[in-house]
């Protein structure tokens, strides 16, 4: 055979390759979505894991000291539950950097040292659909109000690792915030007992970084509604393009307890849960996966909640003794 008769058999028609093409195109089509709604399942699978683990590490804590850490433990700069929480991960060795007998903006044997610990990330506190941009760290948001020996001159902002979950601290933010007559919320979590005075250095008088009195106001026993109607940890709302801004979304550092939503969000008939990404910031739960936001309940389970859940559902699911009777959802 020829090498010109060969060229004639096997070549191909310009309509037979455009043919070819358009079938590719109408697979690939048809894959895409199927594709895209695997890799959402794996990540959605993965946030779920991390709330699971926090939940499961606050059992840790209650094991070892009788309550679940405070939400915070004041109001000035101290360290949240997030810190607290770390031996129960497999992160003892990050859990040692922190002197937690000191502020948030306040760690480290200098700034530079402190800057550090202040913006190392813990990947159980991020969710992977969210495809924060990196550095993982808040851009505005964590300044001190509290002047403290070794601040820096005048005073700047501390930047730190951010998370994608916060703990419930109930189903309104005021109690918390206002502090009034030794209030801290009615959910599982909630700010350290007053008086809300910085310490420097080590104060006895509780488990180990907790300031003298300033101890936790919520243990088990205090959850009458049963561990599997509570929240204990939610994925939080932070808007699309707005992560690191702890000034108007709620995004500080996790670490920081100067801001109540930097570290907790609360949720109920003043709190609805965002409907998406693009939902006003109003200290409220949120997700980036379609339609749910994932929550973990005392007893460690992990639920996708509707974004459209009935805001008096959420409102019983907040509080931790209000003996409210729970529908199914």
């Amino acid at each position: 055979m020829s090498s010109r008769a060969w060229r004639r058999r096997g070549g191909f028609t310009l309509v037979e390759l455009l043919v070819v093409i358009a079938i590719i195109g109408v697979l690939v089509a048809l894959l895409l979505p199927a594709v895209q709604s695997a890799r959402e399942s794996a990540r959605r699978m993965s946030c779920s894991n991390n709330l699971k683990q926090d939940s499961l590490s606050s059992h840790g804590y209650h094991d070892a000291y009788g309550a679940l850490p405070p939400n915070r433990l004041d109001h000035r700069g101290a360290v949240t539950w997030a810190v607290h929480l770390l031996p129960y991960m497999e992160q003892d060795n990050f859990y040692r950097q922190w002197d937690i007998a000191r502020l948030y903006y306040d760690q480290g044997p200098n700034v530079t040292a402190g800057d550090a610990i202040r913006r190392t990330p813990v990947k159980t506190y991020l969710c992977p659909s969210r495809g924060r941009p990196r550095p993982l760290i808040s851009v505005t948001g964590d300044t001190p109000d509290t002047p403290f020996s070794g601040a820096r001159s005048p005073p700047d902002f501390y930047t730190g690792a951010v998370s994608d979950y916060a703990a419930c601290i109930g189903n309104d933010v005021t109690p918390e915030s206002s502090g009034l007559n030794g209030e801290g919320g009615n959910g599982a979590f909630s700010v350290a007992l007053i008086p809300w005075v910085y310490v420097r250095g080590v104060v006895a008088g509780g488990p180990p970084g907790i300031l003298g009195n300033q101890r936790s106001m919520t243990r088990f026993g205090n959850i009458t509604d049963g561990l599997s109607n509570t929240f204990f940890f939610g994925e939080k709302h932070v808007r699309l393009n707005q992560f690191g801004n702890g000034n108007s979304e709620g995004d500080g550092s996790v670490y920081n307890g100067d801001i109540l939503a930097f570290a907790a969000r609360a949720a109920g008939t003043a709190n609805p849960l965002a409907i998406g990404p693009a939902d006003r910031f109003r200290t409220q739960f949120g997700s980036y996966h379609p339609g749910v936001c994932q929550f973990a309940f005392g007893d460690g389970s992990v639920r996708p909640i509707a974004v459209n859940i009935s805001p008096t559902i959420l409102h019983a699911l907040a509080q931790r003794d209000d003996g409210t009777s729970i529908p199914n959802f």
